[in-house]
């Protein structure tokens, strides 16, 4: 038998992801046999009793003591479901056992587990294009490539449409990058009341920031968001009845996005913003 910490760590090419190793090639070693019948007794010969390593100070150093049981793991499924945070949840399990050795990075494990079961063979935009429309509150439209992968996702909640049809006024329109996990680009429209409070229209994921993709993105926002959206289940009808425009738009510095909007809206004043 050896040490947990004895022998040589994986190769990086070997691994998935980037992780630590507890392994420095320790050279402890001890022997444990049995004895033939008729002693049945135990023998213990110890190879090699030095170690290269401080001690450990905790049980929870250790993979075997690290396991979850069905009770802990319950729990984590349980309130990970309801997006509690991952320091939280090891109160909750600490205070139902203080002896338990699970970690603040056992429960992230748990939780990636987790994500990787819900996706299933899905893309992280792919299942949020599921969700919202689970919920039904929301207007969705996908537009996939002819490789069949996501490549833009446009959403907006009913109420942000009736808050955009009351106050149509001013309309934001700003692209953020490495800000999600979703590793695309976010589209944001964004509005402003008359007591001049913003509020958030709609959001678009787009694969690249290009001009096609922003004129996309503004065809659904015109044909969802000025026009009169009607709803049948999860279905939304459009309709341009309400025939409503936003007297300015203020945008960024992005060229690809000021030649979608002349394009799309090229009656309406642009004020770009650096």
């Amino acid at each position: 038998m050896v040490y947990n910490k004895g022998g040589k760590a994986r190769l990086l090419e070997e691994v998935k992801r980037k992780t630590a190793t507890r392994k420095t090639k320790c050279p402890f070693k001890i022997a444990i046999t049995r004895r033939q019948l008729p002693s049945r007794d135990w023998d213990l010969i110890i190879n090699n009793s030095e170690h290269n390593h401080p001690l450990s100070g905790s049980i929870s150093a250790h993979p075997m003591h690290q396991k979850r049981t069905k009770e802990e793991l319950d729990v984590i499924k349980s309130l990970s479901r309801l997006h509690i945070s991952a320091k939280h949840i090891l109160l909750v399990l600490k205070e139902r056992d203080p002896d338990t050795a699970v970690t603040i990075q056992d429960l992230y494990n748990e939780r990636a587990k987790l994500k990787a079961e819900e996706l299933s063979e899905l893309t992280i935009c792919e299942a949020l294009y599921l969700k919202l429309w689970d919920y039904g509150k929301w207007a969705t439209v996908r537009d996939n490539g002819d490789d069949g992968h996501l490549n833009q996702l446009f959403f907006t909640h009913f109420t942000s449409i009736q808050l955009v049809q009351n106050y149509p006024y001013v309309l934001l329109i700003n692209c953020t990058y490495h800000m999600n996990q979703y590793n695309m680009p976010l589209l944001h429209f964004a509005g402003i009341s008359l007591i001049s409070e913003g509020f958030s229209i709609s959001f678009t994921f787009i694969a690249h920031e290009i001009e096609s993709y922003y004129r996309w993105a503004l065809q659904q926002f015109k044909e969802f968001i000025i026009g009169d959206p009607l709803r049948q289940g999860n279905a939304m009808f459009k309709s341009t009845s309400l025939d409503l425009e936003p007297d300015i738009i203020v945008i960024d510095c992005k060229d690809a996005l000021l030649n979608a909007l002349h394009y799309e809206f090229p009656q309406i004043p642009h004020l770009l913003y650096h």
